[in-house]
């Protein structure tokens, strides 16, 4: 199972963002672990939803900038303002809120609403970038809150990943959105 899911990631072009040194380990590491593997890819970063809505974006960008670099997409000229009134982005002269007084008082009603809509305004940014760029990749979220990932893939390799038997609605990546309580996250 775990031999076929391999070979279909690699004709879609899974590892060709790894050192070619690290792939037969990798695909070790996958062979061994099943669907859950793959998330040791150079594809796969850290993006702990409190972190990222704590002032974190900028810092996020910085990390997977070198990878959205081999992806074409130009490094962005970005500006943080965040504070008691919110947190404020500025990319490539584009203004974004990603949250502000009104989400803090919705934060009051809809617990999780800071976290979950700062993922969905983080990762729709970063996806617009790789849509100007003119990249096949976009931005999946794995997980959520604290344990969250952000996760590089095409659509065709998100179908593999997402066909794989191991992998339960919860834990296929997806594309945060602004619908609370899941915020795209598959659920059973």
């Amino acid at each position: 199972m775990n031999g076929e899911f391999i070979e279909r990631l690699d004709r879609l072009g899974f590892f060709k963002y790894e050192e070619p040194s690290e792939v037969p380990s990798l695909k070790k590491h996958i062979a061994d672990e099943g669907w859950a593997g793959i998330f040791g890819a150079a594809r796969a970063f850290p993006a702990d939803a409190e972190e990222l809505a704590e002032g974190g974006i900028g810092e996020f960008l910085m990390e997977i900038e070198p990878l959205l670099e081999r992806m074409g997409v130009p490094p962005p000229d970005i500006e943080e303002r965040y504070d008691e009134d919110g947190y404020f982005l500025s990319v490539n002269g584009e203004d974004r809120v990603i949250w502000d007084t009104p989400d803090l008082e919705e934060n009051e009603r809809r617990a999780g609403w800071i976290w979950g809509i700062t993922s969905a305004r983080t990762f729709a940014l970063v996806n617009d970038l790789l849509a100007r760029a003119g990249a096949a990749d976009r931005l999946y979220a794995y997980s959520g809150g604290n344990e969250q990932q952000a996760f590089f893939l095409t659509p065709e390799l998100r179908e593999a990943v997402c066909d794989h038997p191991e992998a339960t609605p919860p834990e296929r990546p997806y594309i945060p959105t602004e619908e609370h309580p899941w915020f795209g996250r598959g659920h059973e």
